[in-house]
């Protein structure tokens, strides 16, 4: 006798943000997803400049993050989510690289303030994985950076170039918290790659031309951005190699033009959200 083929079942939804806390118009990287799929943090306006805000899927409401408030204007936040999703990581201006509990309690340093921090992941060994531009468009410093979550420690540059123009940007840890997602900025080509990163050989690999912000799906799919469509290609893991051609799945992301940056994001559990762009109609978020 046949078995029945069981589908997955797609649920679909779109979460307004409060009308006191919309979501920022226009930045980079400003939503996240908990692991488990059950937590989304985004940056939003308040009354007196910006800050981060939880919405439970679960709730009704956003509730704003105490200790992730940032001035009116400020943009290069870059929120991510630790290993185990009880806490939250962001960029305050002068105040450093900083970690926050979401239970509650005052933000704690990573690091020292990286004006050139452009995008971190959190990995299962309380590491942290930073991009830092610091030698801007001269190369000389640009590349991905490990420092503990815990602070007190100067960050490790453990991957990176010298070459003029090459920007490290949006690392995103693979399952295995072995290795780094991440995509290359050419300024002078104008060129975006998508790129991988042995955390334990510290060898790098090229992944695919004309790419941006990459992220794994628990499927078995590499994910990124080609403008403002998310791309979908089987992915080997353990050879770190793409092993199927990339097909669109989802049009209409919103894509800033400023840091090429991609607003979406997934969690361990297969849950996807986005941002749609100013052009689309999407009916998630």
């Amino acid at each position: 006798r046949s078995t029945p083929t069981t589908r997955a079942t797609v649920s679909r939804l779109l979460l307004a943000p409060a009308a006191n806390a919309p979501l920022v118009s226009v930045a980079g990287y400003d939503v996240a997803i908990s692991p488990d799929g059950t937590k989304i943090v985004y940056l939003g306006e308040t009354t007196q400049g910006r800050a981060l805000f939880l919405r439970e899927l679960g709730g009704l409401e956003p509730q704003i993050i105490p200790g992730t408030e940032v001035p009116a204007g400020f943009t290069n936040v870059n929120p991510f989510f630790s290993w185990d999703g009880a806490s939250i990581g962001f960029r305050s201006p002068e105040k450093g690289i900083l970690r926050v509990a979401l239970a509650g309690g005052p933000a704690a340093k990573i690091v020292d303030d990286e004006t050139t921090f452009v995008g971190a992941a959190w990995g299962p060994d309380d590491t942290v994985i930073m991009a830092l531009a610091r030698g801007g468009l001269n190369g000389k410093g640009n590349g991905l950076y490990r420092a503990s979550a815990s602070g007190g420690a100067t960050p490790e540059r453990i991957g990176g170039t010298d070459e003029p123009g090459v920007l490290y940007v949006a690392p995103s840890m693979l399952p295995s918290g072995k290795a780094v997602l991440f995509y290359l900025i050419g300024t002078q080509t104008q060129t975006e790659t998508v790129a991988v990163l042995d955390l334990e050989t510290h060898k790098q690999k090229t992944l695919a031309e004309s790419g941006a912000n990459p992220m794994y799906a628990p499927s078995g799919h590499l994910l990124f951005a080609r403008g403002t469509t998310l791309m979908a290609a089987r992915f080997d893991t353990d050879h770190l190699e793409i092993t199927g051609t990339p097909v669109a799945v989802l049009p209409g992301v919103r894509h800033p033009e400023l840091v090429s940056a991609a607003d979406y994001g997934i969690s361990r559990t297969g849950t996807l959200i986005y941002v749609p762009g100013p052009e689309s109609k999407g009916t998630s978020d």
